[in-house]
């Protein structure tokens, strides 16, 4: 963190930049019945944790009673809670982060300056 403080970009070892939450609210009229929809594959009104491999960050989020299902109170309760507070719409992947353009790569030209001249110090 000294490093940071002293030349304003992180040091060796470090992501940059850090993930920060973009909290955004959900668009309009997507409810639960549209997520079981679309990950219900059983049609059993629940999401397991087989359905949910892809997100497992949900099922850690909402799954009160930690049997490792989703069930329809559980979701209600999430979708209420993002209606509320909104959803967090920052990527997780670095690439996601910085990879304007969406072509699969980082180009030189989507890095900040500071960190571009820091790269190319090493």
């Amino acid at each position: 963190y000294a490093f940071e403080r002293e030349h304003g970009v992180p040091g060796p070892g470090s992501e940059w930049p850090t993930r920060r939450v973009l909290l955004v609210p959900l668009p309009p009229g997507i409810g639960v019945q549209d997520l079981l929809e679309r990950l219900d594959e059983d049609d059993d009104g629940a999401l397991s944790r087989r359905e949910l491999a892809r997100r497992p960050d949900l099922l850690e989020m909402a799954d009160r009673k930690r049997d490792g299902d989703l069930s329809s109170g559980d979701l209600e309760r999430l979708f209420e809670r993002a209606a509320r507070f909104g959803t967090d719409a920052t990527p997780d992947a670095w690439l996601d982060r910085w990879d304007i353009d969406g072509d699969g790569r980082v180009s030189s030209d989507e890095v900040p300056l500071p960190i571009l001249l820091r790269i190319e110090e090493e």
